[in-house]
């Protein structure tokens, strides 16, 4: 059996100094996903609550604008019928004016 080669030392702490760089740039980039990663989370919940509450206004707004327009709906409707109304009184004036007319044609 032949004997083993020496070991090298230097190439031995080399490998140790390289691992441990790799390593702590691994650990850093690793931090430094976690903390993007909570950066995103805070984010994503901050937008839900955003767009949550713009779903809760809009909702109001076009219950509002529905009522709003039921509100005018009748009003519509109540003044068309003011408004047959004053077409019926308008053909009683008339045939009173046609009246008085005749009435002064006779006198």
């Amino acid at each position: 059996m032949e004997p083993a080669p020496p070991l090298d030392l230097k190439l031995f702490q080399t490998l140790q100094t390289r691992a441990d760089d790799l390593f702590n740039d691994l650990n850093n980039v690793a931090e430094r996903l976690q903390a993007q990663m909570k950066n995103m989370a805070a984010i994503t919940v901050e937008s839900s609550n955003i767009y949550k509450e713009t779903v809760e206004h809009l909702s109001k707004e076009v219950s509002l604008c529905t009522s709003q327009t039921v509100q005018l709906i009748t009003q519509c409707d109540e003044l068309d019928k003011d408004l047959a109304q004053l077409h019926a009184l308008s053909r009683q004036i008339k045939t009173i004016d046609k009246a008085l007319d005749q009435l002064q044609q006779a006198i």
